[in-house]
């Protein structure tokens, strides 16, 4: 096979593997957040009512912090 030819193989197999590795990452975190009940911190219209009064962290994981993100 040519070197481009085993460049554009390689190229195409990381692509596949950033793909399934980006699908498992969503999986993980949509499973999470699916297990979460925001519905203290969110209105009628889906709008977040008192970001100060999110935890800190996500009970589920205690990995990401949500408070980091706040407009003061």
């Amino acid at each position: 096979m040519s070197k481009l030819g085993n460049e554009f193989e390689f190229s195409l197999r990381t692509r596949k593997l950033i793909y399934s590795v980006n699908d498992a990452v969503f999986d993980i975190l949509f499973k999470v957040a699916s297990r979460i009940d925001v519905s203290k911190y969110v209105s009628e219209n889906n709008i977040i009512r008192d970001i100060a009064s999110l935890p800190d962290k996500l009970p589920v994981t205690g990995l990401f912090s949500l408070k980091s993100n706040k407009v003061r």
